[in-house]
């Protein structure tokens, strides 16, 4: 996790950026002071930081839940690839055997 913090003191502005490259979320969360108000650089960034890092740990979420979601799907198919691929295999057992025994009576024929 990458951070960047930005102070413009003259245009009473602070920015705090988030970078995560596992994730590819970037979000930056922005803090200016009415022109009416005292400026508080402490204060300022404490509301950017703040608003970075929910609006990170929002997109973070939503990252999760998509990637939860294809994982599930994948997770049903490849389930289902098991089951067909156990079912193939008892089958082709039970009918392997069938046809020993038969070959066995033929051979005692001979």
């Amino acid at each position: 996790m990458r951070k960047q913090v930005i102070t413009n003191k003259d245009e009473k502005l602070n920015i705090v950026i988030l970078q995560d490259d596992a994730t590819e979320i970037t979000v930056k969360g922005i803090a200016r002071c009415h022109d009416s108000d005292e400026y508080n650089e402490e204060v300022g960034l404490k509301l950017a930081n703040t608003r970075a890092w929910l609006k990170y740990y929002e997109k973070l979420a939503k990252y999760n839940k998509n990637k939860l979601e294809y994982f599930q799907y994948f997770a049903k198919r490849i389930k289902k690839d098991i089951e067909q691929a156990n079912y193939t295999l008892n089958l082709a057992n039970v009918r392997a055997e069938e046809i020993k025994k038969e070959y066995e009576e033929l051979l005692k024929t001979l």
